[in-house]
């Protein structure tokens, strides 16, 4: 499992990345996740930043996008036209 040294750096990593970038598209990845995805397009990503085992995405209109990784999650940063590559496990 993830510790959260591991967040921070994946925190840190992630940052200089997303931040200020507009979200250009987005999908739910569980059935039971009750917010519109497409709420989040056209949103702005203010900071990234890493509380304990949690990886907060704050957006521009106050909401903030929560990831928590479990016990083999990860995030993976592509490049504009490379194509995703399912992570082995």
């Amino acid at each position: 499992m993830p510790e959260g040294d591991t967040l921070f750096r994946i925190a840190r990593t992630l940052r200089p990345i997303m931040r200020e970038q507009t979200i250009q598209a987005a999908r739910r990845g569980r059935d039971w996740f009750r917010i519109d995805a497409d709420s989040f397009v056209g949103r702005v990503v203010t900071e990234v930043e890493a509380r304990g085992k949690h990886l907060l995405i704050h957006l521009d209109d106050g909401r903030a996008i929560h990831s928590h990784l479990g016990m083999t999650g990860s995030w993976h940063v592509y490049h504009p036209g490379q194509p995703w590559l399912k992570p082995e496990r």
